[in-house]
């Protein structure tokens, strides 16, 4: 939240400087975090996904946009350390085997992205409805924070069960594409699409099973200033 208030700050700030092409606007939908070296195969954990962003557009075709936002998913990656799975054996059964559980995930990111309008000016020249409607790609970088509570149950050698909890936090930085479909209601509002793909580099690592990539689609509304 704090990330989304100090963007809110930002964007006032720059009004007056970027009078022409400055718009803000907030964006909700549905995300999926997954392992990019598996994507097939690779376990999702869904979320919903929440930003403010703020975008300035030039007089020729690029867009330049930035976005502050949150997304919570549960029962998130599993890991398991020792011989044997825990669900394979029974209670107690086999000393030091060890089962971690990823009880929530809060994640809060800050990014950035460079895109070119795509918008087919003869189709907009053909079909009047066409008009108000613009398509961006381009690529983005961001950062995202990560405070991750995982639940462990381990086996002691004694054969009892110990059940603990803590908290995880990580901080990465991630590369994507994205594209934004924009309908302008009015000179000054708009709906608008964003459809984004973020991979951590990571997540390439044989070492890393972390879910660290992600995949959202989003709907919001923006104001033009």
């Amino acid at each position: 939240m704090r990330y989304i208030i100090t963007l809110t700050l930002i964007l006032f700030s720059l009004q007056n400087a970027y009078t022409q092409g400055f718009s803000a606007g907030v964006r909700s939908g549905v995300g999926a975090s997954f392992d990019a070296s598996e994507f097939c195969n690779s376990d999702k954990h869904y979320s919903w996904n929440n930003e403010a962003y703020s975008r300035y557009e030039t007089n020729g075709k690029f867009a330049f946009e930035a976005r502050a936002g949150h997304y919570k998913s549960s029962n998130g990656g599993k890991i398991s350390q020792g011989p044997l799975e825990y669900n394979q054996i029974a209670e107690g059964s086999y000393p030091g085997n060890k089962r971690l559980n990823s009880i929530g995930r809060n994640n809060y990111y800050l990014s950035f992205s460079t895109q070119y309008d795509i918008t087919c000016l003869a189709m907009q020249e053909r079909r009047s409805f066409l008009k108000n409607i613009n398509s961006f790609i381009g690529v983005d970088v961001g950062g995202v924070y990560t405070n991750e509570m995982i639940g462990v149950k381990e086996h002691q050698n004694t054969g009892d069960i110990q059940e603990y909890s803590y908290n995880d936090e990580t901080l990465n930085l991630l590369f994507g594409i994205s594209n934004t479909f924009r309908y302008s209601l009015t000179e000054q509002l708009n709906i608008n699409s964003s459809v984004r793909m973020m991979v951590n580099p990571g997540d390439l690592s044989q070492v890393n099973n972390e879910l660290g990539s992600h995949l959202s689609f989003m709907l919001g509304a923006g104001y033009k200033f």
